[in-house]
């Protein structure tokens, strides 16, 4: 599991003005699923982060800040 980087996603989200819903269905992963990304209320699947970066049209690597180990609530801020 990893961490995405919300800030960087909510930066793409801005420039490229997406909003969370459209955002979600860019990337086929439901609303609540992006929004557990950029809240960081769990950690993230690689593949989700590789189809948040697609629908931004950005390199996955560029979207993750590290990756998760257990147990989680360490790595919340």
């Amino acid at each position: 599991m990893f961490v995405a980087d919300s800030a960087q996603i909510m930066r793409l989200m801005q420039k490229k003005n997406l909003g969370m819903y459209e955002l979600a269905r860019k990337a086929g992963i439901t609303a609540a699923t992006l929004l557990r990304t950029i809240e960081r209320t769990s950690p993230t699947k690689i593949m989700t982060i590789f189809k948040i970066a697609e629908a931004l049209g950005v390199d996955y690597n560029s979207l993750i800040v590290e990756r998760a180990s257990y147990p989680y609530s360490i790595l919340k801020e």
